[in-house]
C-alpha cells in the first residue's frame, strides 16, 4: 500500500530532530571540555591521584603540559613514591614537546645534576630554547651564564640583550641588572637616568637589593626619596639598609639626630647578622648617658661590601654603581627556580618556599649569611623546635621564622607571647608576600 504523505508532517519531524540536536549539543560540547581540562584542573584542585591517572593518559597523545604535571607529580611525591628517574623522562618528553617551563627545569636538573649527569652546556642549549620561547626566569638565566661564561663563552653583549629582554618582560632581578649595567660604560654607553629608571622600576617590585642600591645612589640627589628605600630595603630585610638607616639617624647628617630611630635600625641589624651595628648601640647608649652631640668615627658607617657611601657627583654616582652592580650579583649558580629541582639545605629546620602560603603572615627573629651561623642564633635563643630557617638562595642568606600565621593579630599575640618567654632583639612581624619575593 503506497504511503500517504500528511502535509506538515515532514517538517514537524525535521524541527523535532533539530530541537534534539540543539537540546544535546551543548551538552556534548561541554562533555568534551570538561574532559580535555581534567588533567590540569584536577591537579590544580590538588586532586592528585586523579590527576596522575588522567595525566599520564593525555601524556601518552603527546600533550606537553600533562606530561610536564606528571614531571611534577613524580618529583614531590604527590600520591606516588618520589620517583626521580621518571621525573626526568616524563620532564624530558614535555621539553622535547617545547614546553617552556619544562625546558626550564630540564635545563636545572642539568646544571645541578638532579638525575642526569650534571652538564653546563647542555643546561645552557635547554635555558637558551625555553628563552627563546618566551620563558622569563630562563631569559634571565641566559644573561647571567653569557655574564659569567657558564656552559658558553663570556659574552657581555648577548648577557646584555637578554637581560634587557627579561627586563622589559617585567623580570624584576633582570631590571636590576639592566640598570647596573647601564650606569657602567663597559658594554653599552653610560646612561645614568635610564639606570636609574630600571633599577628603581625592579624596586617597586619588591626587589631588595634593588632598593638598596637605589638609596645609596640617590643619597646625594634626593635625601628624601633615599631614605624611602632604605627604609624599605631593611623592612624587608637588607641588613645593610639597616645599618645605613641606624648611621645617619646616629650621625645627623642631611636628617636630624634621633637616637631612637638609630637605635631602632641597629638592633634589627644586630638580629639580622650585621655585627658593626653594635658599636652604635655603644654610641647611643654613650650618648643618652653624657646628652651630648656625637663624634661618629666614619668606620662604623655604611657596611656593603667595603663601599656602601652615597656618591657627591654624577660621576661618582656611576662609580657607585659598578661596584653595587658587584655586590648584587644574585647567586643563581645554585638556585633552583625549577618547581622539580627544590635545592634542600642540610639541616632538620630547614624549609623551602613551598611551606610559605601566599597569604598571611610570619615572625622574622634573623637575617643571617652562613649556616654556622643559623645554628649558632638559634642555640643562643633557646629556638630549637621553635623555629624554621628559610634559605634566600639568591642573596646566600638564611631567614629565621615562625611557622605563618593566617592573620596578622594572631602573629602579634604570638609575638607577644615569645617576646616575655625569648630574648632574641627586634623581632618582627613580616606579610608573607614580602617574604616570597625575596626567593
Amino acid at each position: 500500500m503506497k504511503a500517504r504523505y500528511v502535509p506538515g508532517f515532514f517538517f514537524r519531524e525535521i524541527k523535532l530532530r533539530i530541537t534534539k540536536i540543539i537540546t544535546i549539543a551543548p551538552f556534548v560540547l561541554f562533555q568534551h571540555h570538561v574532559l580535555a581540562a581534567s588533567c590540569e584542573e584536577t591537579f590544580a584542585a590538588k586532586q592528585y591521584s586523579e590527576a596522575f591517572t588522567l595525566c599520564r593518559e593525555d601524556s601518552e597523545d603527546n600533550n606537553a603540559n600533562a606530561s610536564f604535571i606528571i614531571a611534577k607529580i613524580y618529583a614531590r611525591g604527590l600520591s606516588v613514591n618520589t620517583n626521580v628517574d621518571q621525573s626526568i623522562s616524563y620532564l624530558t618528553h614535555a621539553a622535547e614537546l617545547s614546553h617552556p617551563e619544562a625546558m626550564f627545569n630540564l635545563a636545572v636538573a642539568f646544571e645541578l645534576g638532579k638525575g642526569l649527569v650534571k652538564s653546563s652546556t647542555d643546561a645552557f642549549d635547554w635555558y637558551v630554547r625555553s628563552a627563546e620561547a618566551g620563558f622569563i626566569p630562563a631569559q634571565r638565566k641566559v644573561a647571567l651564564m653569557y655574564e659569567k661564561g657558564k656552559g658558553t663563552a663570556v659574552d657581555a653583549k648577548h648577557s646584555y640583550e637578554w637581560y634587557k629582554k627579561a627586563a622589559e618582560a617585567g623580570e624584576s632581578h633582570a631590571q636590576l641588572k639592566l640598570g647596573a649595567i647601564l650606569l657602567q660604560d663597559k658594554v653599552v654607553p653610560k646612561d645614568i637616568e635610564a639606570g636609574l629608571t630600571w633599577i628603581e622600576k625592579s624596586a617597586k617590585q619588591g626587589e631588595v637589593e634593588a632598593q638598596f642600591a637605589l638609596a645609596t645612589l640617590l643619597w646625594n640627589r634626593d635625601v628624601e626619596q633615599s631614605l624611602y628605600w632604605y627604609e624599605q630595603a631593611a623592612e624587608n630585610g637588607n641588613n645593610y639598609a639597616m645599618h645605613n638607616l641606624a648611621s645617619i639617624y646616629l650621625k645627623g647628617e642631611k636628617v636630624a639626630i634621633d637616637l631612637d630611630k638609630s637605635e631602632y635600625y641597629a638592633k634589627m641589624s644586630v638580629a639580622n647578622g650585621q655585627a658593626a651595628s653594635e658599636k652604635i648601640l655603644l654610641l647611643v647608649e654613650q650618648l643618652r648617658a653624657k646628652n651630648s652631640t656625637p663624634v661618629i668615627d666614619e668606620t662604623i658607617l655604611a657596611q656593603n661590601s667595603d663601599n656602601t657611601k652615597a656618591a657627591s657627583s654624577e660621576t661618582a654616582v656611576a662609580s657607585v654603581s659598578i661596584s653595587e652592580s658587584q655586590n648584587i650579583e644574585t647567586n643563581t649558580q645554585q638556585t633552583s627556580e625549577a618547581e622539580s629541582s627544590t635545592i634542600a639545605v642540610s639541616s632538620s629546620n630547614m624549609i623551602s618556599e613551598q611551606w610559605l602560603p601566599e597569604s598571611g603572615f610570619i615572625i622574622q627573629f634573623a637575617k643571617i649569611h652562613s649556616q654556622a651561623g643559623v645554628e649558632h642564633f638559634i642555640n643562643k635563643y633557646q629556638l630549637l623546635g621553635m623555629v624554621k630557617v628559610l634559605p634566600l638562595e639568591r642573596e646566600g642568606a638564611y631567614l629565621v621564622v615562625s611557622d605563618p600565621f593566617t592573620t596578622w593579630q594572631q602573629a602579634n599575640n604570638s609575638l607577644a607571647k615569645l617576646s616575655q618567654e625569648v630574648k632574641v632583639e627586634q623581632p618582627w612581624i613580616r606579610n608573607n608576600k614580602a617574604v616570597l619575593a625575596l626567593l
